[in-house]
């Protein structure tokens, strides 16, 4: 199945090594589901953060957006405005 945001095959995104920040994962609370962070690339490399259920590894939520025309500097991301639901 391809990802919709990241025009990327979903189960072959979720095996690719991920570089993370220091410090490692953390999790957070979205949508009631306890979610992993992951970070993948938008098809115009920029980055995306990925909410994973931290259970079973299914997407919750992207909670970056990807507007081409933003000027952004280096990594910065845009918020999806729908980042209420975290906790």
């Amino acid at each position: 199945m391809t990802d919709n945001v990241t025009g990327k095959n979903q189960e072959a995104s979720r095996d690719t090594e991920q570089a993370r920040p220091e410090g490692g994962s953390r999790n957070v609370i979205a949508h009631g589901v306890e979610c992993r962070i992951e970070f993948d690339k938008y098809i115009n490399g920029r980055t995306a953060i990925v909410l994973l259920d931290a259970k079973n590894g299914e997407r919750i939520t992207t909670a970056t957006v990807d507007v081409p025309t933003a000027e952004l500097q280096p990594h910065h991301v845009l918020d999806s405005g729908e980042n209420q639901c975290l906790n």
